[in-house]
């Protein structure tokens, strides 16, 4: 018997796994984690936080690590070369647990029970694939959610396939099911994003 196994203790689910890249990104890491980790759905132990450091030259590895030991699943792995951020998401993608994914942009900020209204969409809604939300806009760094002033609305329109062929018409927190990666592959590594 394994004396560190424990049977007493039941073992969450992994429902979303956010994944967060990260490069020169220091002044936001700290923000960026702190919203997911209050997260309703983290706090009942079904959100897993990936990280891919991007060989960044700034200290994100020390302020992850801080959060690494006060809250569990998190992973963080860093690279020797920097990568494309579709490189990064790949990586996170291939040690991703969850059933859908989510990718978790430094600078950006959710409703407190975002990740959980989403992940229960899809739930519940099987022929659904991807969902994604409106977002307000702020111009202030670490800016939360529940404390913005930001009035600026970016409604986004309702999907349509045409207009996704045209461009990103579903934000920057979008939420997908992680199966699709198996159906069609993962991101292409050599494109490069503003």
């Amino acid at each position: 018997m394994n004396p560190s196994f424990n049977n007493s203790i039941p073992v969450k689910r992994i429902k979303v796994s956010v994944i967060v890249s990260t490069y020169k990104s220091a002044e936001f890491i700290w923000g960026c984690l702190e919203d997911l980790v209050t997260q309703t759905l983290y706090e009942k132990g079904e959100v897993e936080i990936i990280i891919i450091d991007s060989a960044s030259p700034e200290n994100e590895g020390e302020i992850i690590q801080e959060f690494q030991e006060n809250y569990p699943n998190i992973i963080y792995q860093r690279t020797q070369e920097r990568e494309t951020l579709y490189c990064a998401w790949n990586r996170a993608i291939k040690l991703a647990r969850g059933l859908y994914l989510t990718n978790g942009n430094t600078d950006d900020r959710r409703c407190f029970n975002a990740l959980e209204i989403m992940a229960n969409y899809l739930d519940n809604n099987r022929e659904i694939s991807l969902v994604y939300a409106d977002q307000l806009i702020t111009t202030i760094k670490n800016d939360t959610f529940a404390n913005t002033p930001a009035l600026k609305h970016w409604n986004w329109p309702n999907y349509s396939y045409q207009q996704m062929r045209q461009g990103c018409c579903v934000g920057s927190q979008p939420m997908w099911r992680k199966m699709l990666h198996d159906k069609y592959g993962y991101f292409q590594e050599n494109f490069r994003c503003a």
